[in-house]
């Protein structure tokens, strides 16, 4: 959902675009010719993409839902997705915005999550620097573990969970 959100967002494409039938279209008031320049307009400001989407997941039935996602959205030129671990991924950017949405340890659980936050600190510390990073997580004290100040901290909430979107 980030990854196709944030390629929605940059690329200017209204939510569902590809949608055939919305209610309005039988409306006894509805004014065809408004809804066409409506159109028109969203189909002008479309632009291409401003910057690589790539996404990562660990998690292999994840990164395959992730891929079916983006084939039926029509944003495979946009937005990639791979199976592999933050540790494991490198690039060659100078800058870029990550957002991570780590196991909290809840429905996904993990061997040791204070230790998996310390470690994904440390990427974001050894492999991204010049990055902004955005950490959504439940676990508020493993979340201590990544070892960086917060510069903006907000509470959202996934579900019923309550969490933390920090800003690092």
């Amino acid at each position: 959902t980030i990854l196709l959100d944030a390629s929605l967002i940059g690329r200017r494409i209204p939510p569902h675009w590809k949608r055939q039938r919305f209610a309005l279209l039988s409306w006894r008031d509805f004014d065809a010719k408004l809804w066409s320049e409506v159109k028109s307009e969203a189909q002008a400001n479309i632009r291409p993409a401003p910057a690589p989407i790539l996404g990562f997941d660990q998690d292999f039935n994840a990164y395959q839902s992730a891929s079916k996602n983006i084939n039926s959205a029509d944003l495979r030129d946009t937005v990639k997705v791979l199976w592999k671990k933050l540790n494991k991924i490198e690039h060659d950017f100078e800058q870029g915005t990550l957002v991570v949405n780590p196991p909290y340890d809840e429905r996904l659980e993990e061997a040791d999550i204070e230790d998996f936050y310390a470690r994904m600190g440390d990427q974001f510390k050894q492999k991204f620097t010049g990055f902004d990073a955005f950490v959504i997580s439940a676990n508020r004290e493993a979340m201590k573990r990544i070892g960086l100040k917060a510069s903006k901290k907000h509470i959202i909430f996934n579900g019923p969970l309550e969490c933390r979107f920090q800003h690092y």
